[in-house]
C-alpha cells in the first residue's frame, strides 16, 4: 500500500475517537473496539475517568497507519489513474 493510499485511508488529525474512525471506514464502534481488544490495532490510549465510556478511546494517527498498512484497503469512488 502506497502511503498516498494510506493518507486516503484515514481522517485528517493526530488521533482519532473511536466513533471517528467508524464513522470513515464504515464500521461499528464495536468493530474497532474488538480490533484494540485483539491488538490489532495497537497504543490506544484510554481517556475515560471513572464514570467514562469506552467511545472516549483515541487511537494515535501512527498507530491507524500501522493498522491500514496491514490492510488491503479498497478505496470506493477513488481512481488511481
Amino acid at each position: 500500500m502506497t502511503e498516498s493510499q494510506v493518507q486516503m485511508a484515514l481522517p485528517e488529525g493526530d488521533s482519532f475517537p473511536v466513533h471517528v474512525l467508524a464513522r470513515f471506514w464504515h464500521v461499528d464502534r464495536k468493530h474497532i473496539i474488538n480490533l484494540i481488544d485483539s491488538g490489532e490495532i495497537k497504543c490506544a490510549i484510554d481517556l475515560r475517568g471513572a464514570s467514562g465510556s469506552r467511545s472516549t478511546i483515541r487511537i494515535p494517527r501512527w498507530a491507524a497507519e500501522e493498522f491500514v498498512k496491514t490492510r488491503e484497503i479498497i478505496i470506493v469512488g477513488k481512481s488511481s489513474c
